[in-house]
C-alpha cells in the first residue's frame, strides 16, 4: 500500500488529486491539507510514502519538516502546479521525482503514478538492504539535474545564496537548489552546526573561533548570537 498525502493551497487541485488517488486500490490517502501546519497536525508525516505538493511548499523552509524530516524516511515528491515553470524549477530539489502541470487529463496522472510506483519500489529495496547497517557517511545532492554523491567529510561549510545553497569543499563548490534550513536538517547534528542565518559549518573543519567569527579554510564566517546559544556547546563538546 502506498501512503499518500496531498499538500496544496488550491482547493480545486486538492479535490482533483483526492478524486484520482482515492480510486487507486494500492493508494491510501493519509491527509489532504491546505497548509504545512495542517499536515503536521495530522500526525501522519512519518508514514508518508509520496507527497503531492504545490511548488510553494517544496521550496518553503517550513515544509522541510515534511519533505526532509530529521530521523524519518523522506517521502518522494510529485509537484503539481498550474505554473509549468515553477513546477520545473522544483525538479531541482532532491526528492522530487516528477512534476505535473494542471489542468491535465487522468492519463498524465497515471503516467506519474506509474513512475512513482517504480521509484518507491527501488527505495524500499534500498531501505531493506541497508536495514541494520551503520549510518551513511555521504549524501546525494542534485546538481545540474544529476544526483551527485558527496562524502560528508568533504563538506567544509554551506552558504545560503538566495534560492540556492553553496556547498563548499576543499576542491570545489556545489550550487544546489535548496534552503539552508532544509539542507541542514538532513545533516548529522553532531557533525554540523548552524552558526548564522546564512551559514552552516562542519564542526571538525573549524580552525578557530574568534568571538563572533568562525574561521574555516582561512575564511571568516559570522557567528550570530542567535545561533551561538544553540550551537556553542555542540561545537565545543
Amino acid at each position: 500500500m502506498i501512503h499518500v498525502a496531498i499538500l496544496s493551497h488550491e482547493a480545486p487541485q486538492r479535490e482533483f488529486l483526492n478524486d484520482f488517488l482515492s480510486r487507486e486500490q494500492d493508494c491510501e490517502i493519509l491527509a489532504c491539507c491546505a497548509s504545512v501546519e495542517e499536515l503536521m497536525d495530522s500526525g501522519c508525516v512519518k508514514d508518508i510514502d509520496v507527497l503531492y505538493a504545490s511548488p510553494m511548499y517544496v521550496v518553503n523552509a517550513d515544509a522541510h519538516r515534511v519533505i526532509n524530516p530529521v530521523g524519518e524516511k523522506k517521502p518522494l515528491i510529485v509537484v503539481v502546479s498550474s505554473d509549468g515553470a515553477a513546477a520545473l524549477k522544483c525538479y531541482e530539489v532532491a526528492g522530487v521525482v516528477d512534476y505535473v502541470v494542471v489542468p491535465c487529463g487522468v492519463e498524465r496522472l497515471y503516467l506519474s503514478l506509474h513512475k512513482t510506483r517504480e521509484m518507491l519500489s527501488m527505495v524500499n529495496v534500498c531501505i531493506q538492504t541497508k536495514a541494520g547497517t551503520a549510518s551513511r557517511d555521504y549524501i546525494f545532492i542534485k546538481v545540474d539535474k544529476k544526483m551527485v554523491r558527496l562524502p560528508l567529510d568533504d563538506i567544509y561549510y554551506i552558504e545560503s545564496v538566495k534560492d540556492y545553497i553553496k556547498i563548499v569543499t576543499e576542491k570545489k563548490s556545489y550550487l544546489v537548489y535548496s534552503t539552508l534550513t532544509g539542507f541542514t536538517a538532513s545533516l548529522p547534528p553532531d557533525r554540523f552546526a548552524r552558526i548564522h542565518r546564512s551559514y552552516t559549518i562542519a564542526i571538525d573543519k573549524i580552525e578557530a573561533i574568534d568571538g563572533s567569527v568562525v574561521e574555516i579554510m582561512n575564511t571568516r564566517l559570522p557567528f550570530s548570537k542567535k545561533y551561538m546559544k544553540e550551537s556553542f556547546m555542540t561545537i565545543l563538546y
